[in-house]
């Protein structure tokens, strides 16, 4: 469970990155997701505090603890032995689900989509191990779909 090394981690993380904007512009024209604050408590949110406590609380806390405990339990039962490092995969996945499923109270099924930046972060985390770059990609995430939504209405 060691974290890949650095330049791979950074590879990805811009790799994600410059995708954000164009899955963004995916979301919002194919599969009409939107995105836009409309008052300073949501900014902040939506581009600071949202990105922060969610980030916190589905990487170091769920992401890792899941990942510490799979193999465990899957070892003792014979099923990761052909599937050496699949364990933080699968974790990143769970995490994933709860992402989506902690989002479908504000925005309904439709939610079901934002398992994509969720794996994309959560693989971000699974090579760096570092809070902070899961942050900011969120944060872009959130920027990339507002401005999608906002040139689209003009």
């Amino acid at each position: 469970m060691e974290a890949v090394p650095q330049e791979r981690g950074d590879r990805l993380t811009w790799i994600i990155a410059v995708g954000a904007p164009t899955i963004a512009w995916v979301a919002h024209s194919l599969l009409g997701l939107s995105m836009v604050p409309t008052d300073i408590p949501s900014w902040i949110w939506m581009f600071g505090a949202g990105p922060l406590l969610e980030e916190l609380a589905f990487r170091p806390l769920l992401q890792r603890g899941i990942q510490e405990r799979i193999p465990a339990w899957l070892e003792s039962a014979g099923v990761m032995k052909p599937f050496t490092g699949s364990a933080d995969h699968l974790a990143n996945f769970i995490v994933g689900l709860a992402f989506v499923a902690a989002h479908i109270p504000q925005q309904g099924f439709s939610a079901v989509w934002w398992i994509v930046p969720s794996l994309a972060i959560g693989e971000i985390w699974r090579r760096r191990r570092k809070l902070w770059p899961c942050v900011l990609m969120h944060a872009w995430f959130n920027a990339s779909l507002t401005a999608a939504t906002l040139v689209a209405v003009r």
